[in-house]
């Protein structure tokens, strides 16, 4: 009896554990993609900003293309965590981060170095 307790215990602890990893992964995927970020009054104005986000080796990375030279960059760092993305990547010498929760399937809301308000939109 208690050899089938255990066994009943621990396929359910490893029912749970296979749960929440597959939960967690597809919350990641979520963010997979392309967007276009609205970062709204900088001191230089409103702007653009193209992102993309990839699972890589089931890790999250990220990439952001900058104006002038239209060329897509890594993001230095990407994490996911409670439901949210942090991002750090350095453009035009200056180390940015970004906060970002998805509102629904395509906008996401957040903000540059925890500041500027930030609105994204997913893009084809």
């Amino acid at each position: 009896m208690k050899i089938a307790a255990s066994i009943f215990t621990y396929s359910l602890l490893l029912a749970f554990i296979s749960f929440t990893s597959l939960f967690a992964q597809s919350n990641e995927k979520a963010f997979q993609g392309k967007w276009i970020l609205l970062v709204k009054e900088t001191p230089d104005g409103d702007f653009n900003l193209p992102i993309r986000f990839e699972l890589v080796q089931n890790k999250l990375t990220g990439y952001f293309t900058e104006a002038e030279s239209k060329k897509e960059q890594k993001m230095d760092e990407v994490s996911y965590k409670d439901g949210k993305v942090f991002a750090a990547f350095n453009m035009g010498n200056y180390e940015l981060t970004l906060d970002l929760i998805k509102k629904d399937d395509d906008h996401l809301t957040g903000t540059l170095m925890g500041s500027f308000e930030v609105e994204g939109t997913r893009t084809k």
